[in-house]
């Protein structure tokens, strides 16, 4: 009886060095999104929820920011973007349009300003989930949809990621803000 015990012992413990080990919640969460295609980007998408590391920046967005958008179209060369942001702030639209690149999963802005940032994985279909961990700067993590609202499930996934990155809690705007005007006519 204790040989069946031992050999069924070693048999398990066999087993179990050629699985490797589950990756924890936050590994999960915070994983970037894995071969992203730039056309999947193109198109508006609608501000949902930000966390910035910098107070100030998380003030301005949760009391001044009223809604906003953006919106990719294809450069004149490969791998760039277009991207027009939209702002509503205290009743007024700002805008700014910016090129960028997009390779290996990062874009690249040096227009302006300079800014990185990556596609994380999120459960939500019609999302970008973009973090941005700047050598100097602030750490965001930024929630767009082609949706005005996301689900609660979306959303709970999205604080989630916010707390493994260990970011302050995000503002999440109000969908029922009007957005401003989009100077493109539609397509």
């Amino acid at each position: 009886m204790m040989e069946v015990v031992y050999v069924a012992a070693v048999v398990l413990s066999l087993l179990s060095v050629g699985q490797s080990a589950p990756l924890n919640d936050c590994e999960n969460l915070i994983r970037p999104r894995e071969n992203p295609d730039i056309d999947m980007m193109l198109g508006k998408w609608a501000f949902i929820a930000a966390s910035v590391d910098v107070p100030l920046t998380n003030k301005l967005l949760k009391n001044v920011v009223e809604s906003a958008w953006l919106n990719y179209t294809a450069g004149s060369q490969n791998n760039t973007l277009t991207v027009t942001l939209a702002n509503k702030m205290s009743g007024l639209c700002f805008k700014l349009q910016v090129n960028m690149t997009f390779e290996n999963n990062t874009f690249h802005i040096i227009q302006i300003f300079h800014y990185s940032g990556v596609l994380l994985n999120t459960v939500c279909p019609d999302c970008l989930l973009i973090y941005n961990k700047p050598i100097e700067g602030s750490t965001t993590l930024h929630l767009f949809s082609k949706r005005r609202t996301v689900t609660a499930a979306e959303l709970d996934e999205f604080q989630k990621q916010v707390k493994c990155l260990n970011l302050p809690s995000p503002v999440i705007l109000d969908p029922e803000k009007d957005l401003c005007p989009d100077p493109q006519p539609p397509s």
